[in-house]
């Protein structure tokens, strides 16, 4: 039974489509892990389709679960399906394959992922400094890494070829973010959609996985990689819009990002925080300030009350003079 496009979601095929993306990608009611693999739940009913290339939000959200719990796996892949392992390991395989991603694929996937955005974001940033440690993670100057190809896992060193004009951090970086991406873009290729009268030149893909690699090309040759401003968050999106510096929502989710509410709450809680201290415990300068402003009461109190006491007199005389005077009747 062929899944259907969820209604949220025809604006976004439109969008797809101007764009050359006519492909949609479907996600299943229910998803659970058994024996270490992401499947859909058996018996359920099937769920609906999208158009995962204009969900920008994509690289952002799995390179969060690179250190996520089995949940925060589940809770994605309920809002945007399987990463496509099915698709990617079937691809000219002799034996036939489990249907599923395996979830030690996915983190690594996850991962791969965070690696590029991470070193993309030293690079635009020109920070160096930064770039050497992550390196050094990594186990510079010889770089080996552990990274998702496809459906497969690898390991790699990376060294640097020909001398640059430029220092070898930065070199370094963009030779192994342009490798790992463009190892994963073998799933995308160029296709021909009819668009009625005409032709149009677009791109098909094979899994999610390919769409998020993608995005990330896109975003390396002339977007930015920004990292969340929430301090407790931190994770790394592709911004968009200049004025943008928190997480971009979820697919469905409509408002505020979450991680810029959380942090206007955690911003509030200290102002009152603050206040709350000043009130209770005043600095020994607010004290003496309060002890001026107290006997400076006192005395305004008994200036105020001299002036009484003297207008009521005042008041009297008045008033025994005009009595003096007063013309008697004839």
């Amino acid at each position: 039974m062929m899944n259907a496009i969820h209604p949220d979601e025809w604006s976004r095929v439109s969008d797809a489509r101007r764009k050359g993306f006519s492909g949609l990608w479907p996600v299943e009611d229910t998803y659970r892990i058994r024996n270490g693999i992401i499947e859909a739940a058996s018996g359920k009913s099937p769920g609906q389709q999208y158009a995962p290339i204009t969900h920008i939000e994509l690289p952002n959200v799995l390179a969060k679960l690179y250190a996520g719990t089995d949940e925060e796996v589940l809770r994605f892949v309920g809002c945007y399906g399987l990463l496509g392992y099915f698709e990617l390991a079937s691809q000219g395989a002799e034996e036939p394959q489990r249907y599923g991603d395996p979830l030690p694929w996915v983190r690594q996937h996850a991962l791969t992922v965070h690696l590029i955005m991470n070193l993309w974001r030293l690079v635009q940033d020109a920070d160096e400094g930064g770039l050497q440690t992550e390196l050094a993670k990594l186990g510079s100057p010889l770089v080996t890494i552990r990274f998702a190809e496809g459906a497969k896992i690898r390991r790699l060193p990376f060294t640097l070829g020909a001398e640059r004009p430029e220092p070898w951090p930065f070199a370094l970086a963009r030779d192994i973010v342009s490798y790992l991406i463009n190892r994963n873009l073998a799933g995308i290729g160029p296709v021909l959609s009819d668009v009625g009268p005409s032709l149009q030149l677009g791109f098909s893909f094979r899994s999610l996985i390919d769409v998020i690699y993608y995005q990330l090309a896109v975003a390396v040759t002339g977007q930015r990689m920004q990292r969340c401003a929430a301090k407790d968050c931190g994770g790394l999106f592709i911004q968009h819009d200049p004025r943008q510096r928190f997480c971009p929502l979820w697919r469905g989710v409509q408002g505020e990002s979450p991680c810029s509410l959380r942090e206007r709450q955690r911003a509030l809680r200290e102002r009152r925080s603050h206040q709350s201290t000043q009130k209770t415990v005043p600095h020994q300068h607010d004290r003496g300030k309060a002890r001026l402003s107290q006997k400076g009461r006192q005395e305004q109190t008994e200036k105020l009350t001299q002036q009484r006491t003297l207008t009521k007199g005042e008041c009297h005389r008045d008033t025994i003079k005009q009595t003096r005077y007063r013309r008697l009747p004839a």
